[in-house]
């Protein structure tokens, strides 16, 4: 393979489509490489992160989507500007990611369409995001300490509309919200799932409530 050129301007090295399982990032030369903000992978067949990938030290975005990834390396935390993770479309889960990744400082975490059942602690250790993406996992469960990290969000949690056997968690000591039923998008119309009668019965209370909850969205 050549060596790949940066995208004069947008500092973007796009390799998209290539259907290859390695990339050899070691072809871009060293001060290509810190030129680089945006490094895009989608749509190869990659199953981890290629070698070098921690040598572009300004990346500010990484797109590994629609790859075969089940694990991410601890070669991600040497990107210490990244901002913007999208893991679109693989196959990674609550264990594919270090335990240091909440020392990263992300803005915007897209894990849809993966195979997650449970949210990782380290992403509830991320202080500066502001987007999470999560639908179209496995999801079970969600953990009490998701409300201390919507109350952060600015853009939103978003998880899927089908999400089935979620707890019940208090709302600020007021309401006991079944979050499988409560946290949806405005464009959801369908249910879920089956309701049972006690949820009917607080449909309009859990309604109002779910309002004041903006921040978090299933998609």
């Amino acid at each position: 393979m050549e060596g790949p050129e940066v995208t004069d301007g947008d500092n973007v090295l796009n390799l998209t489509h290539l259907g290859l399982e390695n990339l050899n990032l070691e072809l871009v030369s060293e001060n290509k490489r810190k030129d680089v903000q945006q490094l895009l992978l989608p749509h190869n067949r990659l199953v981890v992160l290629p070698p070098h990938v921690n040598s572009f030290t300004h990346l500010h975005l990484l797109d590994i989507s629609n790859n075969n990834m089940a694990y991410i390396g601890e070669e991600i935390l040497g990107l210490t500007k990244l901002k913007t993770l999208l893991a679109k479309n693989n196959r990674l889960d609550e264990f594919s990611f270090p335990k240091e990744l909440g020392g990263l400082r992300l803005e915007v975490l897209n894990l849809s369409g993966n195979r997650f059942e449970e949210i990782p602690d380290q992403f509830l250790q991320i202080q500066t995001l502001k987007s999470l993406s999560l639908g179209g996992n496995r999801l079970k469960s969600i953990p009490a300490e998701i409300e201390n990290l919507i109350r952060n969000l600015p853009l939103g949690v978003y998880f899927d509309c089908c999400v089935r056997q979620i707890k019940f968690v208090d709302f600020c000591g007021k309401y006991r919200l079944p979050l499988m039923h409560y946290l949806c998008s405005p464009e959801c119309s369908s249910p879920c799932g089956s309701t049972s009668q006690s949820e009917s019965d607080s449909e309009d209370e859990a309604n109002a409530a779910a309002r004041r909850m903006q921040k978090v969205l299933l998609g």
